[in-house]
């Protein structure tokens, strides 16, 4: 929604992973381990951070290679979007693609969150709580900050 409303192509780290390796996520972990998800995930970013005009969206665990949180600051504007732990449950639960979230409890979330929050800080430009609000309305938010920080500038 964000891409479309800047008319930017968009990618997802996860899909373009999933895509490239012939394997899910879930399926990295389990058979290979999060090390070589990790390398594997710093290699796409790498690459989507080179195309023009584009919108990314990563997955949390990006931030965890200070690495990556140099590419992002480098070719990309930052947008973390965030939501209560409670929020987070809601929209994840049922959702078996995400590993580090397979014991599903909110504060599986609320450690996973505390774990890296310094490292969101760090990698964004814009934060975006995104409880109570719809899609629409958050990608309508992030695209007019976009618009208002750069006009039509590089990568987000």
């Amino acid at each position: 929604m964000i891409a479309r409303g800047l008319s930017r192509d968009f990618y997802d780290t996860d899909a373009v992973y999933e895509e490239t390796y012939g394997e899910t996520i879930a399926a990295t972990f389990k058979n290979s381990g999060e090390a070589v998800f990790r390398t594997r995930e710093t290699e796409i970013l790498s690459l989507l951070c080179g195309a023009p005009n584009a919108v990314i969206a990563t997955g949390g665990g990006i931030v965890l290679r200070e690495r990556n949180v140099l590419t992002l600051k480098e070719h990309c504007l930052v947008i973390e979007l965030c939501a209560l732990p409670e929020t987070i449950f809601e929209r994840v639960k049922d959702n078996a693609a995400r590993p580090l979230l397979s014991d599903m409890r909110i504060s599986t979330i609320e450690q996973l969150y505390a774990s890296r929050k310094d490292l969101y800080a760090a990698a964004r430009d814009m934060r975006i709580c995104t409880d109570g609000k719809s899609p629409a309305g958050v990608a309508e938010e992030a695209a007019a900050w976009v618009q208002e920080a750069i006009g039509h500038g590089p990568t987000v």
